[in-house]
């Protein structure tokens, strides 16, 4: 999604058709101590498609690298400066997760 053809990369893909908040959230949080924990790895890339999970990313630092196409259900996909769109994908640094308080968090949790 985010590495070039020369360049090795791992996929796992995460689906939640709940919504529920506490759903996505342990699933961040395992996906953030799994890459927190992995130092070959030096970013991720999450693709995301539904609100809940774009706005409880708000607190990790992040880039969005693609915004996928125009989303005509105005009840899926993500809301993005004021437009709907089916999906949004962002860029999370290893180095700029360590710095923030979503990690000190991760370790009060365990």
């Amino acid at each position: 999604m985010l590495a070039n053809n020369n360049e090795p990369a791992s996929l796992y893909i995460y689906s939640i058709y709940t919504g529920r908040v506490n759903a996505i959230t342990q699933v961040y949080e395992n996906l953030f101590k799994a890459f927190i924990m992995n130092k070959s790895l030096s970013y991720i890339g999450i693709r995301i498609r539904r609100d809940i999970a774009f706005v409880m990313l708000e607190n990790v630092p992040h880039s969005i690298e693609t915004i996928g196409p125009p989303s005509d259900n105005r009840n899926l996909g993500i809301k993005h400066r004021g437009k709907r769109y089916q999906y949004v994908t962002c860029r999370i640094e290893r180095q700029a997760l360590f710095n923030s308080p979503v990690f000190l968090n991760i370790l009060r949790s365990d």
